[in-house]
């Protein structure tokens, strides 16, 4: 279980815009110095983020159909090309660490991924592909394999 506001509060300081209350929060992580990525490890430029949108679009499309938001956070000393004032921006640098610290602590090979729901029900998935695997978790029937509620 994690704390779905303190969460919510912190990429609301990161992003610099508000989360609607009830949204399912899924994360992407990249590390610093992850093996997985081609090219300059810890540098992400304007062709590379581009090429990472167009990829995660259709399951970015998928997560707002289940009431969910996509964020993409790079551990603190990456360098990010992106343009972070603009609306739409949903890749940011995790400038204190403050999710690499509680919630990514164990770094992964190719990166991980995180689903918060609001009543903080957290489930991370390690490496590559960990977008998709949160998806197909976020269904009823998968979720409740791994919590268990209590009517």
């Amino acid at each position: 279980m994690s704390n779905y506001n303190r969460i919510k509060l912190e990429l609301e300081k990161i992003t610099n815009y508000s989360i609607p209350e009830g949204t399912t929060i899924v994360i992407g992580y990249h590390f610093k110095d992850d093996l997985c990525s081609n090219g300059i490890k810890n540098k992400w430029y304007r062709v590379k983020i581009n090429n990472v949108k167009r990829n995660l679009k259709p399951y970015i499309n998928q997560l707002k159909d289940k009431n969910a938001i996509y964020i993409s956070l790079f551990e603190n000393g990456m360098i990010l090309k992106t343009k972070p004032n603009l609306k739409y921006e949903y890749f940011f640098v995790d400038n204190n660490n403050f999710f690499r610290k509680s919630l990514f602590i164990k770094k992964s090979f190719c990166g991980s991924s995180a689903a918060i729901k609001p009543n903080g029900e957290t489930l991370i998935v390690n490496s590559e592909g960990s977008i998709l695997n949160i998806i197909i978790n976020l269904e009823n029937e998968n979720w409740n394999r791994f919590f268990i509620t209590s009517n």
